[in-house]
């Protein structure tokens, strides 16, 4: 377990443990999916393509 969450359900009582982690979870939850949205919104579009291409380009620049 993690060592802040060990010293966390130590020091807190029971029901103060599942609202912390219920809350952290939420939080994570949260975060994930505004940074999914982030990153497949349709204006990110033209940039996630040309990066898709960077591993078939030499360091000149050229294709392979």
């Amino acid at each position: 377990m993690n060592p802040m969450l060990r010293h966390i359900s130590d020091t807190a009582s029971a029901s103060a443990d599942g609202t912390i982690l219920g809350v952290m979870t939420l939080f994570f939850l949260a975060f994930f999916l505004m940074w999914t949205w982030w990153a497949f919104r349709p204006a990110h579009k033209q940039a996630m393509t040309e990066a898709s291409f960077l591993p078939l380009h030499d360091d000149d620049g050229g294709e392979r």
